[in-house]
């Protein structure tokens, strides 16, 4: 038989790149520290000057069983792993595929240091990407005693493995630099690696392991300063220690929830405490927990936290909130409903989420987090997706889930849930209104005012934009005028309707309807065919005589302003017909146009010239 051959550096190399994002390298590492047994990991990022040229590290270390010399080539070599059995079963471990690693090898050098009770050894991988492309392969170093180098791990460390990471390729620009910053490399962590897994609320083997982070990522130090100095709010408040002269934020294993504050007077008790001017409601926080079988096909855990607007923002420092952000700022946060919602885990760790799992349900779940671990989910090499998982499994999970969220307590924790935050949706109504109303008092103090000869006063539709005034409040001001004046304009306003384009129809004093149209400004553009238009009303006009305008079906009119006309009111005996003002009109440029000139009302004219006003 004809054996099967395979491309190794081409492989080698898919394997490499399909990790879609460029933190997984600490997941993996932690991952690899837990299986192994250890107790405390240290993760440390700097960046060093060297002849010029800066230079990025990642340093990662444990205290777990460490890597002894005969396994090395599992650790550099391909789909090799200690985590499986003689039939290619994984033995109790979440890593055991033996690609995990190999997201380390996107940089240009990779050392590992291993220490015994009685050796500390130390291997190097250079430029393993310039490798696989020059000879289809990878090749480390011999093994050299790690005194000889710069790496090695801590003398209070008897045993343990040790991992430095120079130049990592995912990290060289402005679009995931910014990943490597304390507070998003904690936040990632602490949702996507397994000191983020959910299984220490329920699973008393993760209760009980000692299992601890000492985290230093870019900009440690600004992070502590205002958590120390109270300038940063965070429950639970993060703790700091220093080791060789490096901070470190102490983390330990298992996901952030909120304690339990779902009646008034805990809710109202925890705010006072935060910030007596923010609403109760907007703290409250409940969870549900249960183990759930699918007979005969697998099993899975479910939790669910149901949190307010406030509660999530206690511990989730980068969620996004309302207001502005800097453009530094937008780069690290993230907003509720990228993050919150329905996931799937493996291992108690979230893999994707699945909120259209929830059938019936409204589709997006910003006010929860629910959490469905099944240990029968089978990842992709990335472990980005559970897509890998034999279909009757996700069927089996999806209904049982679905079976779960029916149940007439969670129902009632949901509705209890949606009713606080119908509250928090009517206070932020009541909030925008306030603003709103803040903001029309303070436009109406800048109004011009347009007073009359008899000492009444009239406003000055505001502007809404450069070119535009408001066409409701010329609408106002229009109805204002023909009430304190009934004979003033020669036609009555039948119907006021902008619904289908045409804003009012009207009689003239001849009891003929006609279509008359609104403007705040008139301007050399028209929305609406002139060959139905009788009349145009506008505050007040930027065209100038001779100006040609258009309408929307390209029939072009031309401006033309007459001086010292004769005005026309509706009552031929009363005061203010025959009084002199500026007139307008709209001629046809073209005398084959269905279109009659249409007469232009310029009601700041008219105040002025025909009622004898000013405007100030």
């Amino acid at each position: 038989m004809a054996k099967v051959e395979i491309n190794e550096g081409y492989e080698l190399l898919q394997i490499i790149n399909d990790f879609g994002e460029p933190l997984e390298i600490f997941r993996e590492a932690f991952q690899n520290a837990f299986d192994a047994d250890a107790h405390n990991v240290y993760c440390h990022i700097y960046q060093e000057n060297d002849f010029d040229e800066e230079k990025l590290f990642i340093d990662i270390w444990n205290d777990g069983v460490p890597l002894h010399k005969d396994n090395i080539k599992n650790f550099f070599g391909l789909a090799k792993s200690t985590k499986i059995d003689d039939k290619k079963k994984p033995i109790g471990k979440l890593g055991y595929k033996g690609h995990g690693s190999k997201i380390f090898f996107n940089a240009d050098t990779v050392q590992i240091c291993s220490k015994t009770n009685d050796d500390e050894w130390y291997v190097e991988l250079n430029k393993p990407l310039k490798q696989i492309k020059e000879t289809n392969g990878l090749e480390y170093t011999e093994i050299k005693q790690s005194s000889a180098t710069t790496i090695h791990l801590p003398t209070e460390i008897k045993e343990g493995f040790f991992v430095r990471i120079i130049n990592p390729k995912h990290f060289p620009n402005k679009e995931t630099f910014h990943k490597l910053d304390h507070r998003y490399l904690r936040d990632y962590i602490l949702w996507y690696t397994i000191f983020g897994t959910i299984r220490t609320q329920y699973d008393e083997q993760y209760k009980n392991r000692n299992f601890t982070l000492y985290l230093s990522g870019l900009g440690i130090n600004e992070y502590s300063y205002l958590i120390n100095n109270n300038s940063l709010f965070m429950d639970p408040k993060p703790n700091f220690e220093s080791f060789e002269n490096v901070k470190y934020e102490k983390i330990d294993m298992g996901h952030i929830f909120p304690n339990d504050r779902s009646d008034k007077k805990s809710m109202q008790k925890y705010c006072n405490a935060i910030d007596p001017k923010k609403n109760y409601f907007d703290f409250y926080a409940n969870h549900y927990y249960e183990k759930k079988e699918c007979p005969g096909i697998t099993k899975f855990y479910f939790y669910m936290s149901l949190e307010g607007y406030e509660t999530k923002r206690t511990y989730d420092i980068l969620l996004s909130k309302k207001g502005k952000q800097s453009q530094e700022l937008k780069k690290l946060t993230h907003s509720d409903g990228e993050r919150y919602g329905i996931w799937v885990c493996k291992g108690g760790i979230p893999v994707e989420k699945v909120d259209a799992w929830y059938e019936g349900g409204k589709g997006t779940y910003s006010y929860m987090q629910a959490f469905i671990d099944c240990d029968d989910f089978e990842l992709t090499a990335n472990r980005g997706s559970i897509r890998n998982t034999k279909i009757e499994i996700i069927k089996a999970v999806k209904e049982a889930f679905n079976d779960i969220m029916n149940k007439a307590d969670v129902q009632k924790l949901l509705e209890e849930r949606i009713e606080e935050e119908n509250k928090e949706k009517l206070r932020r109504s009541v909030v925008d209104d306030k603003n709103e109303l803040k903001k029309r008092k303070d436009a109406f103090g800048k109004r011009k005012k347009i007073m009359l000869p008899d000492g009444t006063v009239f406003y000055e539709p505001t502007n809404t934009s450069k070119y535009v005034l408001s066409e409701s409040e010329s609408m106002v001001l229009l109805v204002q005028l023909m009430t304190k004046y009934p004979t003033l304009f020669n036609f009555d306003l039948l119907d006021y309707n902008t619904r289908d384009g045409i804003d009012f129809v009207v009689n003239n004093k001849y009891g003929e309807p006609k279509y008359i149209e609104l403007k705040g400004i008139l301007t050399k553009s028209m929305n609406h065919p002139f060959e139905f238009i009788n009349k145009i009303i506008c505050y007040e006009t930027d065209l100038k005589n001779g100006d040609i305008c258009k309408d929307l079906v390209g029939i072009e009119v031309e401006f033309k302003e007459a001086k010292k006309q004769k005005y026309k009111s509706k009552d031929d005996n009363d005061v203010f017909n025959g009084k002199e003002y500026t007139g307008y009109q709209l001629i046809p440029v073209n005398t084959n146009d269905n279109v009659d000139a249409i007469e232009v009302i310029c009601l700041k004219d008219l105040i002025k010239d025909v009622l004898g006003g000013e405007i100030k």
